[in-house]
């Protein structure tokens, strides 16, 4: 899900406020360290506005250098799928985001149940409270599978192969 949101915002220049907006909107960050270092230098470009394409400049990074964006070529080059993806990129934010937060929801869940279990039996209104931060985050969780599914009218509202398909690079 992180790889699919950074080819979006890498590939895909007019989807880069919809990938920032997700990221903000649901307070998310990325796990992987490589993901993190390219966010960073993805955000320090876009503060300075200079450079207008992000490919051509990552694989020039990657291809002299042993950082960690050296790690991450698979991110920059496009086989049919993703760009594919890049046409679908709003629906591909979503559920890819969606995805995001709910292994952070699955985290929360696993830890409550924790404490939950764990609460002393004297005590029932902490009980009771850890019982409906767990019950909360279950509930969560099934609202976000939802939104990461994609529906065959969803499908619909995008173009699969188009005219734009052969202007990704």
């Amino acid at each position: 899900a992180e790889a699919a949101l950074l080819r979006i915002y890498i590939h895909g220049a007019d989807y880069r406020d919809t990938v920032l907006q997700a990221l903000e909107d649901r307070d998310l960050q990325f796990s992987y360290s490589h993901h993190r270092a390219l966010w960073r230098q993805l955000q320090q470009w876009q503060d300075t506005d200079a450079i207008t394409d992000l490919a051509a400049q990552l694989r020039a990074i990657a291809a002299e250098s042993t950082s960690p964006i050296s790690q991450l070529q698979h991110l920059l080059v496009l086989d049919e799928k993703t760009r594919r993806d890049i046409l679908r990129a709003p629906l591909v934010v979503r559920a890819a985001s969606a995805c995001i937060e709910k292994n952070l929801c699955e985290k929360r869940y696993r830890h409550f149940l924790q404490l939950w279990s764990e609460s002393d039996g004297k005590n029932p209104d902490q009980q009771a409270y850890y019982q409906k931060l767990v019950y909360a985050e279950k509930h969560r969780i099934a609202d976000l599978e939802k939104e990461r599914q994609v529906s065959f009218e969803d499908l619909a509202t995008m173009p699969w192969v188009g005219e734009f398909y052969d202007a990704i690079d």
